[in-house]
C-alpha cells in the first residue's frame, strides 16, 4: 500500500517515520529517485507499522541478506497455494510461478491510477517521469 521498491522499505528508518501524521522519509541514497521525499502513508500501514517501531534503528529488521528474503517470500506464497502460469520461453525455476516485489509496487499503481491525481501518484511512485 506504498508504492515503494523493497530497498526503500528495507532502508525505512524509525527515525523517519511519523506515525501520528502518516508520514515517512525515503532517503535519496535509499530510493531510485536519488531525492528525500515525505510521503503519507495509508492509516493501515500506519496501523500495522505500529508494533514494529522501537525494536531497532530499521523499521524492518531483516539481516540474512537479501537473497533469503526473496526465497522467503516466495515461499509464503507458495504455502498459499499461489502457482502462475509463466508464459516466458525458457527452463521454469520457481520463482517463475510466484510474484516478485516489484509485482506488488506495480498493483499498487495500477489500482491506484484511477483514484489519485496522476501527478500525486507519479510523486508517491518516485518517478521522474510522468508517462512512467
Amino acid at each position: 500500500m506504498t508504492g515503494w521498491r523493497i530497498g526503500e522499505l528495507m532502508a525505512m528508518r524509525v527515525e523517519d517515520l511519523d506515525l501520528e501524521a502518516g508520514t515517512v522519509i525515503t532517503r535519496h541514497g535509499d530510493n531510485k529517485g536519488k531525492r528525500d521525499e515525505k510521503v503519507p502513508i495509508h492509516p493501515v500501514v500506519v496501523e500495522h507499522l505500529r508494533p514494529l517501531v522501537g525494536k531497532s534503528k530499521f523499521v524492518f529488521l531483516w539481516s540474512h541478506g537479501e537473497k533469503l528474503l526473496w526465497q522467503e517470500f516466495g515461499r509464503i506464497q507458495r504455502a498459499v497455494g499461489i502457482h502462475l502460469t509463466c508464459l516466458e520461453d525458457h527452463e521454469h525455476t520457481p520463482p517463475c510461478h510466484v510474484y516478485g516485489f516489484h509485482d506488488c509496487r506495480r498493483g499498487f499503481a495500477t489500482v491506484s491510477a484511477e483514484g489519485i491525481d496522476p501527478k500525486w501518484l507519479q510523486r508517491m511512485m518516485r518517478h521522474k517521469s510522468y508517462k512512467t
